[in-house]
């Protein structure tokens, strides 16, 4: 695990459950075949909130979930570029780019 997705993992304001809500909607923005299957197989549910600061969410935790964006989409276009066979266990929740 690269240092930056392990701090984000470590230090960020969002639970797992919102951190993996980022990453999947990020890997489906960027049609990443792979990640969708295993985000979906980690991120069971996805908390459904209003507008992010009508929650309570700060400016501190957009910039975070830029961020995130950042790292997923380093991880999406790796994939991409050397093309990463699914792993068995993420078969079930295979998804595939329109």
């Amino acid at each position: 695990m690269n240092s930056d997705y392990k701090l984000f993992r470590e230090q960020s304001g969002f639970s797992a459950v919102e951190q993996e809500g980022v990453f999947l909607a990020t890997s489906r923005e960027n049609e990443c075949d792979y990640c969708m299957a295993a985000r979906a197989f980690v991120a069971e549910a996805i908390l459904n909130v209003k507008a992010f600061i009508d929650v309570g969410y700060s400016e501190v935790a957009m910039l975070e979930i830029i961020q995130t964006i950042s790292v997923k989409t380093i991880s999406n276009y790796s994939n991409h570029l050397f093309h990463t066979t699914l792993d068995g266990i993420f078969k079930e929740r295979e998804w595939k780019a329109a």
